[in-house]
């Protein structure tokens, strides 16, 4: 970001950090059931790992960086 928008960006979160909830226990009144995440998945199901994936030289260098 420019310089100028990230300062205004900071300043607008740091005007309104009182609308953010920090824990869920900032999230009185709010039903967890609108909040929990849940996968739908048939536990009878044989779970299935996924095979590697391999980069040419150039990428896995990069990668690696990262």
């Amino acid at each position: 970001m420019k310089d100028n928008i990230q300062e205004e960006a900071v300043g607008c979160l740091q005007k309104n950090i009182d609308v953010f909830a920090w824990t869920p226990q900032d999230l009185q009144g709010i039903d967890p059931g609108v909040i929990t995440h849940h996968l739908n998945i048939d536990p009878s199901v044989k779970l299935v790992k996924q095979k590697k994936r391999y980069f040419g030289p150039e990428k896995d260098k990069i990668i690696q960086a990262k």
